[in-house]
């Protein structure tokens, strides 16, 4: 004969319907547990043997010297939406509170004593921050969540009232003296890094300054030079163009050719100074594949094959 043991329960326990003590002498091999809760938070277990007990995510069976050892894990009954996440600012004399729902962050509120200020996301975000600083006219508060592997910004303007003046996807971002600093890592050949400095004037920020870093800034070889122009092309980045473009080609010219592209393809058989671009119109995607002619790490003559 076997005898049950119950790990401490917090609850009653039933066997075929029989309140059971601390200890059962069980005598045959199909029967029902049922175990009960005191704290009505957390669900009744129901567990039905059948010639064997095994371990499940709600009772955990220890086997020892002949003996068997029952501990019940109830899950919890009912989910709390009222659960919020709340993180306060303060500058000067005004207070902000920022608050969302800890379990499913779908949108964030934002409020002061007298104003409130809801903003929506597109999916879910975690690691929320709350940041701020005061400007002439007014204060301007930051927001940052990470939605994924990016970085979900909103700049919002207090002044009485709470505006918000644009929100982006960036890889990092900080407030430096009143302005915002967006960093992006491209990820292309050169593992480019690009930094924008965007400051508010007149209730909207404009682009102050943008540059790029450069983390792999080496001597390609000349089959991989078309790759890196497009690349800058893609960037915007004006120094990278004219450093790997010819004196003999015009960068007019160039992006004339080439056209509105989305892409590069490097998904097709790989051959040398030959690319295929990636274009889109309302049928759908297709591609175009161009022809570089590269001296001395230059790109000197483009032709579309």
């Amino acid at each position: 004969m076997t005898k049950l043991y119950f790990d401490n329960p917090k609850g009653i326990v039933l066997i075929d319907g029989v309140r059971a003590q601390n200890c059962f002498a069980l005598d045959k091999s199909d029967f029902c547990i049922q175990y009960i809760p005191f704290d009505n938070e957390y669900k009744p277990i129901t567990y039905a043997v059948d010639k064997r007990l095994i371990s499940t995510d709600e009772v955990f069976i220890i086997k020892h010297c002949g003996c068997i050892v029952l501990k019940f894990c109830p899950r919890k009954k009912y989910v709390y939406e009222d659960c919020y996440f709340q993180k306060t600012l303060k500058i000067d004399e005004t207070i902000h509170i920022l608050s969302c729902k800890a379990e499913r962050v779908h949108t964030i509120t934002l409020e002061t004593q007298n104003e409130i200020f809801h903003l929506p996301l597109f999916a879910k975000a975690n690691n929320i921050s709350l940041k701020g600083c005061k400007i002439s006219g007014g204060q301007l508060i930051l927001i940052k969540a990470n939605i994924g592997k990016k970085t979900y910004v909103a700049v919002i303007h207090y002044d009485d009232d709470y505006t918000l003046v644009m929100s982006f996807l960036c890889d990092k971002t900080y407030i430096d003296n009143g302005k915002i600093v967006a960093e992006d890592f491209l990820y292309d050949c050169l593992q480019r890094k690009c930094v924008r400095v965007l400051r508010f004037s007149d209730n909207a920020f404009i682009e102050e300054s943008r540059h790029f870093e450069y983390d792999c800034y080496i001597n390609y070889p000349d089959e991989l030079i078309p790759y890196v122009l497009l690349e800058s092309i893609c960037a915007k980045d004006e120094d990278m163009i004219q450093r790997y473009l010819s004196a003999t080609i015009s960068e007019d010219d160039l992006k004339t050719l080439l056209g509105d592209f989305v892409g590069i393809c490097d998904c097709i058989e790989y051959r040398p100074y030959r690319v295929n671009l990636i274009y889109a119109d309302s049928s759908g995607f297709y591609t175009k594949t161009f022809a570089f002619e590269v001296y001395g790490g230059k790109v000197n003559y483009v032709n579309c094959v």
